[in-house]
């Protein structure tokens, strides 16, 4: 058995006899006899008993555990362990110091993971233990400012299409990382910690934690980590609101050399979900005004977690559906519809088609039937895009509006707003199913809007147009809603002009619509 295998075969026995290991723990480190792969992987079987046996887990004193980590804490701290990565060689792969580092942080992890609604250990017996260790990993090397430069950067990526390497993104540096991964644990700390405090209790974070969340903020030089403070930021946020305000510019550092460190944040804090009581702080008002015109000239050469420009519409987009507060006058509502950004604006209806209208969403679901307004507010603002928008790049992106399944619309109402939304972007959507499944309940409802909106989709756009040249239009939906038109004696003459127009120009892809046309009135 080479290392490796001995690793796996003690990672499988730790299961079997997980008393019995833990109280061997410091058996485990010897820093200068006992090769470092075999504390990793003790750690590592430590972890997988934690996650698969918990009824175990519950009934097992960690003292063992918490004395190796200090131990492994004093040894790091009277001399810093050798940092050179070890690479996989013929006969097996050998963990190096910031495996084990980043498996200590994942072993405190697991102590701090409920199951059941129960932790594995008495969290309030190991609590200050658990602090000094963990002030330890937050300290340290591991990322470096290095990892987030292509030339040195430890992983880098390149998507189809790209000439270049990018280096990867700030949360995935972030979470392979060993600071990473023990911000993460702090924030389970955090969470552990607070519940000591009652409910009515406005600060609900202990001051020897805020000390140590501001000594590694103050610390703090890299993006990766940076990402995790805005991305964290509300499970802080609601713990001391004034504590973490006062921060704010620490998080999310002005202009000039932490510019980039800023970006980190804020691109971390856009990949998190909207809460409603802290969105409308002016403080964060503020936030999102500064970061409104930020483009891909302000970030660094870095692959993304998730798009700021995505990010920030989605927001702002649940904002608008969820809280009446953010209308049309709202300074931050304003202020996002007048940035000269066609690419962020489309994102906010595309989020809004693909979830509200269109989507599945079981939360987007469940604001459109308890709220009644939401409604109102998805047919006002297509309105209001109507009159005061003209750019055609935007009401492509209404393709997942055309749909009638939630009776978010009605159909002539809706008729009406798809034919003024096609003649702004000449028949062109960039998605069409919802339209072909409606066009049938339009043709019926709105005859004379209907076949215009047959004509600039099927003629202008398809035919004409480069916009979609799949023929969506062979569908039965189209050829079910042009017999209706071609019923109706107000847009029977119309239709026929307009199919002899597809046969004639678009050719034998239209010639199943002769058949219409053919057909003799009955006797």
């Amino acid at each position: 058995l080479n290392a490796e295998g001995v690793g796996d075969l003690l990672k499988k026995d730790i299961s079997k006899r997980l008393q019995v290991y833990v109280d061997a723990a410091d058996a485990f480190f010897e820093r200068a006899r006992l090769d470092q792969h075999y504390t990793y992987s003790f750690l590592r079987g430590i972890e997988g008993a934690l996650k698969d046996h918990p009824d175990i887990a519950r009934n097992t004193s960690w003292d063992g555990i918490l004395s190796l980590a200090e131990s492994i804490m004093k040894s790091g701290e009277a001399a810093a362990f050798d940092r050179s990565k070890r690479e996989r060689n013929f006969h097996a792969w050998l963990a190096d110091w910031d495996a084990v580092h980043s498996g200590l942080a994942d072993v405190i992890r697991g102590l701090l993971s409920e199951k059941d609604g129960r932790l594995p250990l008495d969290f309030q017996r190991y609590r200050d233990r658990i602090r000094v260790v963990l002030g330890y990993l937050l300290a340290h090397p591991d990322p470096s400012p290095a990892d987030e430069q292509l030339e040195t950067a430890k992983h880098k990526i390149k998507s189809p299409g790209d000439a270049d390497y990018r280096v990867g993104d700030p949360f995935t540096s972030a979470i392979n990382s060993v600071r990473g991964r023990a911000f993460q644990v702090l924030v389970m700390f955090a969470d552990q910690d607070g519940k000591r405090f009652k409910g009515e209790e406005l600060v609900k974070i202990s001051k020897d934690l805020k000390e140590l969340y501001e000594d590694v903020l103050g610390k703090e030089n890299t993006r990766a980590i940076m990402f995790m403070f805005g991305h964290y930021l509300p499970n802080f946020y609601f713990r001391d609101k004034e504590w973490i305000l006062g921060l704010s510019p620490r998080i999310f550092p002005s202009e000039g050399a932490a510019k980039q460190l800023y970006t980190a944040a804020w691109e971390g804090y856009l990949a998190n979900n909207l809460y409603g009581a802290m969105f409308f702080d002016p403080e964060i008002q503020k936030l999102y005004m500064r970061g409104l015109p930020l483009t891909d000239a302000d970030y660094p050469e870095q692959k993304h977690f998730r798009d700021p420009d995505s990010g920030i519409a989605v927001h702002l987009s649940l904002a608008f559906m969820h809280y009446k507060e953010f209308g049309f006058d709202q300074p931050l509502f304003k202020a996002f519809w007048n940035r000269a950004d066609p690419n962020l604006h489309a994102e906010f209806i595309n989020f809004l088609g693909r979830s509200f209208v269109s989507g599945n969403s079981a939360s987007a679901n469940e604001v459109l039937k308890k709220d009644p307004e939401s409604k109102e507010r998805l047919r006002r603002l297509w309105d209001w895009l109507l009159e005061k928008n003209k750019d055609s790049n935007l009401f492509v992106k209404f393709g997942f509006w055309v749909n009638l399944k939630k009776e978010i619309f009605e159909p002539t109402w809706l008729a009406e707003r798809v034919k003024s939304t096609l003649v702004k972007t000449n028949g062109v959507l960039d998605w069409d199913r919802g339209l072909a499944e409606s066009i049938g309940q339009l043709a019926a409802a709105a005859p004379r809007d209907s076949l215009e909106i047959a004509r600039l989709y099927l003629l202008e756009g398809a035919v004409r147009g480069d916009g979609h040249k799949r023929y969506f239009f062979l569908d039965s939906e189209w050829g079910g809603a042009l017999e209706t038109l071609h019923s109706n004696r107000e847009t029977k003459p119309a239709t026929v002009a307009l199919i002899n127009e597809l046969i004639r120009e678009g050719g034998s892809a239209f010639w199943g619509f002769k058949k219409i046309i053919e057909t003799k009135p009955e006797a």
